[in-house]
Order: C-alpha cells, then structure tokens, then sequence
C-alpha cells in the first residue's frame, strides 16, 4: 500500500490535478515491520537517498556561496553595491548551512495512525513527532477523485474544515489496489469515521461551500 503525501496548506482551496499535482513528490508505505495493533507505520521509501540529494544539493550550493564570497572579497573595490552584493551571498550561505544542521530536525521520515493517543502524527529522522491532526476531531474522511489522482482529506466537525498540515493522501487512480486496500484500511481502523467518494463532477454542496 503506497501513496504520496502533501501538507494542507492556506493555498490549498480544490482538492484536483489542476491545484495539486505539482506538489505530489515524496512517496510512503505502508511498514508492517514497525506497525502494530496501536499504531500503523508509513514510511517515506527510498529515504536514504532523497536525504543523501537534499544534502548534496545543500551542499554544492553552500560550496558556489563560499566561492562567490571569496571572489568578491578579492575584488579591489568597496563600492557600495558590491558591499550589499557580498552581504547578501554571505546571508544566504549562512541560511544554507543552518538548514544542514536542522536537516534531521524537520525532514520527515513516517506517517503515523496513533490509534492508541488518537492521533495522526509525522516523525522526523531524529525521531521528533509532530501531531497533524487529533483523530477524534474527525468525523469523515473524504475522497476526492480525480483524473489521475485521488485526494483522501480528513475532514473536522467544524465547518467540515480540512486544518492546516494535515495530511492529504494521494493515490493514482489507476491504482485500484492501493484505493481498494486504504478504504479497507480507513474502515477497519477508524469504523466511527465514514469515508465518502467524491468526483470532481459530483461534488456535494457542503464541499463547494468549502471550495469557496
């Protein structure tokens, strides 16, 4: 069972290809060896390597700003647009380095179901877990279908809200197993919480008041 996942944010009003698809990226699995009956691990696959790109994209980047700080350093002149020039490479070599260092801090690695706290968390390669969303505060969880993907989103007893950073999951549509295996997974592990199917053609009026 393996989907992708996007993080709700502000921007995100329609629930499509059209708003979504250039956001879909990392891919997660399901992981039986670390899940259990209190909790139901996905992880993010092929983590070694996009850690090991992120960081040599970082680096290659933050070794182009000591470059370019060293050659403008060596330049003959104070001018004051060389000045801010140098200032602002040297500010944004010294961003690049502190996301390297708190890399492992932020970069996630699992999606977690916490049935036993009730909660669905991320964890982080140094194992930090950030809570995105209190099961208990859902009470449907819709599927967006759309074309190419469909868009699982877990709505709130407010104003059928979908609150910011929680997960949206993202399933290709032509992947009937994976759909047919995460609306088992839904109904067997949270039967309190109905799951509803919703095409872009058919789309209820509660969720086109969402939409707005």
């Amino acid at each position: 069972m393996k989907f992708f996942i996007i993080e709700k944010k502000e921007k995100h009003k329609k629930f499509t290809d059209s708003q979504l698809l250039t956001e879909i990226d990392k891919e997660y699995k399901f992981d039986e060896k670390k899940s259990n009956n209190n909790k139901s691990i996905f992880s993010k696959t092929e983590l070694k390597k996009n850690v090991s790109y992120t960081y040599l994209v970082l680096i290659i980047s933050l070794v182009l700003h000591i470059i370019g700080l060293t050659i403008i350093f060596n330049i003959e002149n104070d001018s004051d647009g060389l000045v801010t020039i140098g200032s602002i490479v040297l500010l944004s070599a010294i961003v690049h380095g502190l996301v390297m260092i708190t890399l492992p801090f932020w970069f996630k690695k699992e999606l977690i179901f916490n049935k036993e706290k009730g909660l669905i968390q991320t964890k982080t390669l140094v194992g930090l877990k950030t809570t995105r969303i209190n099961i208990n505060n859902i009470y449907r969880i819709v599927q967006n279908v759309d074309k190419q993907y469909s868009y699982y989103t877990f709505r709130e007893r407010k104003n059928d809200l979908v609150s910011e950073k929680s997960p949206i999951l993202v399933v290709k549509a032509e992947d009937v197993e994976t759909i047919e295996a995460l609306n088992t997974f839904f109904d067997n592990n949270f039967p309190k919480i109905s799951l509803e199917k919703i095409t872009n053609n058919e789309i209820s009026s509660l969720e086109k008041c969402l939409l707005r």
